[in-house]
């Protein structure tokens, strides 16, 4: 009978000292239903029964899950969609070099339209100088003190393809 006395005490001992510390510890604005004070000598006077009071309404509540960085590499992240089977990995490739290629496709054919469009505007612009002016003039504009003049490829050693953005200074 004296054991068992014992054990409790000691039980009650330690959950008293386990209760005081964490009350101590533990933000002023984040206790509850009463100020940390009256928490903390309500467990000194009344051992069992204030630290069971504070484990069951005084401590903080859990903390809501806040929207953070994940603790988890990507490669270990639960539930994360893995091939089951070497065809469902094989799958899962071939779909993404399909999607890659098309992707490459859509790319160079807008280069080449853009290309296209290119050509198509500067031989335009040739045909509007006309023959007063030469061929690698396409047009002038005059901005302030400078002019802004777009030249064909022509007329700049070395470029094979597009267009030059040229400013002149009239000082």
């Amino acid at each position: 009978m004296i054991k068992v006395q014992a054990l409790i005490a000691i039980v009650s001992l330690a959950l008293c000292i386990y209760c005081v510390i964490e009350a101590i510890v533990t933000d002023s604005a984040l206790v509850r239903n009463m100020p940390k004070a009256l928490w903390i000598l309500l467990i000194l006077f009344f051992p069992l029964v204030g630290s069971i009071a504070w484990l069951v309404a005084g401590r903080p509540g859990a903390t809501p899950a806040q929207p953070t960085a994940s603790t988890f590499p990507e490669y270990d992240r639960p539930g994360r969609a893995t091939g089951v089977t070497p065809e469902s990995d094989e799958e899962f490739l071939r779909r993404t070099r399909e999607r890659a290629e098309e992707q490459r496709r859509a790319y160079q054919e807008k280069q080449q339209r853009e290309a296209q469009a290119d050509e198509r505007n500067q031989t335009e612009g040739d045909a509007e100088a006309g023959s007063s002016t030469p061929s690698s003039t396409r047009r002038t504009q005059s901005v302030g003190r400078s002019q802004v003049g777009c030249l064909s490829a022509s007329a700049i050693p070395g470029w094979s393809a597009g267009r030059a953005r040229l400013t002149l200074n009239q000082d």
